[in-house]
């Protein structure tokens, strides 16, 4: 079974997540509760982009991941995106 991790799970996300086969164990990463992803499917793993500590435990535990998040709203560098690559 492939692993696979969705960051920034809005529209994009749950249409892409109505499209995916069953044969992949689908996990979201929040940083608060998703009331609105039940009976999805999916499972919720709580992290934020913005803390990067909190995205630690991420490392090797996915076989590929969907990155969707925007990026903060400020700055001319992505510090979400590289806080999950450092991940």
């Amino acid at each position: 079974m492939t692993r696979l991790l969705v960051v920034g799970c809005g529209d994009v996300g749950r249409r892409v997540l109505a499209r995916l086969p069953p044969a992949v164990e689908v996990w979201v990463l929040s940083r608060r509760e998703r009331p609105d992803l039940d009976g999805l499917g999916v499972r919720l793993l709580r992290g934020d982009l913005d803390a990067p500590a909190s995205l630690r435990r991420l490392a090797g535990a996915f076989d590929a991941v969907l990155h969707l998040a925007p990026p903060q709203g400020e700055g001319r560098q992505d510090r979400r995106t590289r806080a999950l690559r450092a991940a």
